[in-house]
């Protein structure tokens, strides 16, 4: 499996990126699944994140500062309800043909075993093709640890452009294409 990091701090454009790689797989029918995080603001200020799962453009709701939750952060409790769907998720991954597998984004909760951490394990283990993941700056070092990765590319947008992450992480969908072809 290729696996491609993309990291930065917050507001780095980490989703954004991640918008125009999808919008490309959508203009070149290229198979993917995974999840997006939306930010949503409430009278101009973040109350949390929904989880648009790109598969079937459902959205849930994945954290809010309000939430009542067994699993929480310093600042979101987070909605249990996406992390139980690892099983279809896993399924769809294997029987659709899916090219590209992308999470948005891997965080604290994963480094403690907790959200997408299952489903992220299980993909690494069954998943042939390509794994594109969102991860902060800080924890990325931590991700490749725990989850024993070997990125093939690790974008950075605190030190390169969006137009230069979008261009690399283009050329590698395009080189595996060539080379599954």
């Amino acid at each position: 499996m290729k696996t491609i990091l993309i990291t930065g701090s917050r507001s780095s454009g980490k989703t954004f990126l991640l918008n125009q790689i999808v919008e490309h797989l959508k203009e070149h029918n290229i198979t993917y699944d995974g999840f997006i995080s939306l930010p949503v603001n409430e009278k101009g200020v973040k109350i949390g994140f929904d989880s648009l799962r790109l598969a079937d453009g459902k959205v849930s709701i994945l954290c809010r500062k309000d939430f009542i939750s067994p699993i929480s952060t310093a600042y979101y409790s987070f909605n249990t309800e996406p992390f139980t769907k690892t099983e279809e998720i896993i399924n769809n991954l294997t029987s659709k043909s899916v090219s590209i597998f992308i999470i948005d984004e891997i965080g604290i909760l994963e480094m403690r075993d907790q959200g997408w951490a299952d489903l992220l394990a299980k993909s690494l283990i069954i998943f042939n093709g390509m794994l594109i993941i969102t991860i902060r700056k800080n924890l990325t070092q931590q991700l490749i640890e725990k989850f024993n990765l070997h990125p093939e590319l690790i974008i950075d947008l605190d030190d390169i452009s969006l137009d230069v992450g979008k261009a690399l992480i283009l050329g590698m969908i395009l080189k595996k294409q060539i080379q599954n072809d």
